[in-house]
């Protein structure tokens, strides 16, 4: 089956090869034009700030002129091919043609994200948003690392009433051509406009505001004005790689972030998680209990099982504060000594084997249920509130970090361990 579709999809790039060789380069910028005032009146345009363009070949649909138009709209970015894949680089307007494809490509460092606007160049695409590029693989998987909203665009003799789709072929959310568009009816999921430099503090926050406990593990207040992530950076000396890097992978749920050593010091985020331990060590799971302590002795002691949720969560606290001690005891110091490039013979356990944070999200979950399904009997309803409110803040806090140790400190000590063997 898979071959027949190999078959098939060589036989329809020859006939898009054909059909586009009947076409002027006047009528191909026609076509092009008609296009992107399509796509500049599209709401996902309208909303992107980043913006991932292509440097089109003579057979694909021209993007030359509405490059210069996007980048003094937007911020765009065009990709660059390195062996097997895409790498994402911003336009500056200097390109370099220099490589085995002779392709335009962009001059300068690689980004550690992919903009949430993302215009796909296509050799066939069809109604229901299924694309077939050249065949080497370079754009599915690109797309397959994103939840970005993707775009595909060609010229109209290349739409066809069906595109033979193997499995890793990604589906598009929209397709636009010169005399169509349409919509994928089941929608990838946009992801947020990422952090970066550029961005607004005040932005972040306002956005989220759960992002301030981030901006205390790095002794930055409130009252950030409409300073940029870099200018704060600048004023407490913060490295904006890393700053930003916890902070995406903090809001978003489906970001990872790419070259782990390359971006900063690994002693960033093993001082990171510290603060952040700290923070649970000695303010939340303290105050949890203390207002559990008070919401008991102001409520009626009949038919009130206070004291089995607070039992519960002296077990989850106690579960919380052992991983804590594992990383100030053995799996930091551990990081350290490898970033050091000590020769001591770790006998560290790698951090699957002892992190337990599915565990303890697992259980405060069920401590969240059992207030709200079991509680029973007189009580204090705005300390029973406060008590929910502050496990509730906990558990987002938990699950929030819990991506930070498993997609940067999870990496880095894997690939510290590496360089050690």
């Amino acid at each position: 089956m898979n071959e027949d579709i190999i078959a098939q999809k060589k036989v329809l790039r020859r006939l898009m090869r054909e059909r586009k060789a009947q076409l002027t380069p006047e009528a191909k910028q026609a076509e092009a034009d008609r296009v992107f005032s399509s796509i500049e009146k599209m709401e996902a345009f309208q909303q992107a700030e980043h913006i991932l363009l292509y440097y089109s070949l003579p057979d694909e649909l021209p993007t030359h002129i509405i490059l210069e138009r996007w980048h003094k709209m937007k911020k765009v970015y065009l990709p660059r091919v390195k062996g097997d894949d895409l790498e994402i680089v911003a336009y500056t307007g200097e390109l370099d043609d220099n490589n085995d494809f002779h392709i335009g490509e962009p001059v300068g460092p690689v980004v550690d994200f992919i903009p949430e606007l993302i215009i796909v160049p296509a050799v066939a695409l069809d109604a229901d948003c299924h694309r077939m590029g050249r065949g080497r693989g370079y754009y599915d998987r690109l797309l397959s690392a994103s939840h970005s909203f993707l775009i595909g665009v060609a010229l109209d003799c290349q739409l066809v009433p069906s595109v033979p789709c193997e499995a890793h072929d990604q589906t598009l959310n929209a397709i636009v051509t010169a005399s169509q568009m349409s919509i994928a009816t089941t929608e990838r999921e946009p992801m947020k406009s990422l952090i970066t430099p550029d961005t607004k503090v005040s932005d972040v926050v306002l956005s989220d505001p759960s992002t301030v406990t981030v901006l205390n593990r790095f002794g930055i207040k409130l009252g950030v004005g409409d300073k940029s992530v870099e200018k704060i950076c600048k004023e407490h000396d913060i490295n904006p790689a890393f700053f930003t890097t916890i902070l995406n992978t903090f809001v978003h749920k489906d970001y990872f972030p790419d070259r782990i050593l390359d971006g900063f010091s690994g002693t960033d985020i093993v001082d990171y998680l510290s603060k952040t331990n700290a923070y649970y060590e000695h303010y939340q799971l303290p105050n949890i209990e203390r207002h559990f302590q008070l919401l008991i002795s102001k409520s009626a002691p009949q038919n009130n099982n206070l004291e089995l949720m607070l039992k519960f969560f002296h077990e989850v606290k106690q579960e919380l504060l052992n991983r804590i001690v594992h990383d100030r005891e053995k799996m930091f110091p551990d990081v350290l000594s490898r970033i050091n490039n000590e020769n001591k013979s770790s006998t560290t356990p790698c951090l699957e084997a002892t992190d337990n944070s599915d565990s303890i999200e697992d259980k405060i979950d069920d401590l969240i249920s059992m207030m709200v399904i079991h509680l029973q009997g007189d009580y204090d309803t705005n300390l029973g509130l406060a008590v929910l409110i502050a496990i509730v803040s906990l558990k987002k806090d938990i699950t929030q970090n819990n991506r930070i140790r498993n997609r940067i400190m999870r990496p880095l000590h894997e690939a510290l361990s590496a360089q050690r063997e």
